[in-house]
């Protein structure tokens, strides 16, 4: 379901010609992954947050999501949360059943396709 996710956000990246993305992506994965980044803010309900805390974290380590990476900021207003997943759509469903936005807990949330470059040393 996305009924949660803002519209804006299923048109992808505005601005990138799609004949660079697609061969960028062909060098960025090792299969038909994709990485995409979710940013967010949270409401400002610190006790139903500090309650849900642990129910969001096991939910990312638990679901099964290819190459999670992620973490709350310093100052615990959010975070930021990195994985792979075959297409926006997917990317967005795994989203929703955050417990963070499940519980409206979540005031701003930003998910992009993010081409990570690989470079040398």
């Amino acid at each position: 379901m996305l009924n949660n996710v803002d519209p804006r956000l299923l048109a992808g990246f505005p601005g990138r010609p799609p004949a660079a993305a697609e061969a960028h992506r062909s060098i960025n994965t090792q299969s038909d992954q994709k990485r995409f980044v979710y940013f967010y803010f949270n409401r400002d309900e610190p006790e139903k947050i500090r309650e849900i805390v642990p129910i969001h974290v096991e939910y990312w380590k638990t679901a099964n999501v290819k190459e999670y990476r992620g973490g709350p900021f310093g100052d615990r207003t959010g975070g930021l949360i990195t994985f792979t997943a075959a297409s926006f759509q997917e990317a967005a469903e795994i989203i929703s059943q955050d417990p963070f936005v499940m519980e409206d807990l979540i005031a701003q949330k930003w998910i992009k396709e993010w081409i990570l470059e690989q470079g040398g040393g």
